[in-house]
């Protein structure tokens, strides 16, 4: 299937960024945090608060590690992982090294055929309800590039906040066409 060997980075930054600051939160490694942000990398991407674990437990309505989240703080981080690029190039002017290791850790997932899940940009095929669209998902990546994607179980609200950013990147590709 041709799709397999067209992908993007998806979002492979977003998914690191809201790893790294819910370790910082819990006060954990982050590569002890399982956490996924789908759909577009950008302002209408959707962090999966329903699937986040920790040590396999829930993060979303539990205490882990003896801290419970709140609305507050799920507000907060959503908004901070978001808006993550907008802060660099505030201070920095541009974003170029991140990119750049989410590039060689896909190169190296490929080579080494590790079989690894990562979030990235694949073409849709009904998941989600949705079709003739790349969103940033879970998928199993191997030598043969994305070997499976994998569905998740979304909560009512990741499903029609997904949907909405299919419909925000559909937008822009068909203003795209009607520009050209």
């Amino acid at each position: 299937r041709p799709w397999q060997k067209i992908i993007g980075t998806g979002t492979m930054l977003d998914t690191s960024r809201f790893r790294s600051l819910l370790g910082g939160y819990y006060n954990i490694d982050p590569k002890s945090v399982h956490a996924f942000v789908v759909g577009e990398h950008g302002d209408s991407e959707v962090l999966l608060w329903s699937q986040a674990t920790i040590a396999g437990k829930h993060i979303l309505n539990n205490e882990v590690l003896d801290k419970k989240i709140s609305q507050q703080e799920i507000e907060e981080l959503t908004k901070n992982v978001t808006n993550a690029a907008y802060q660099i190039i505030d201070r920095k002017g541009y974003t170029s090294w991140a990119i750049g290791l989410v590039i060689a850790h896909i190169v190296t997932t490929l080579e080494k055929d590790q079989k690894s899940v990562l979030p990235l940009s694949v073409l849709l095929e009904g998941e989600y309800g949705l079709e003739n669209v790349c969103l940033g998902m879970p998928c199993v990546v191997g030598v043969a590039g994305v070997e499976q994607k994998i569905t998740l179980d979304l909560s009512t609200l990741e499903s029609a906040q997904l949907k909405e950013s299919a419909n925000k990147l559909k937008a822009l590709i068909d203003q795209l066409a009607i520009d050209n």
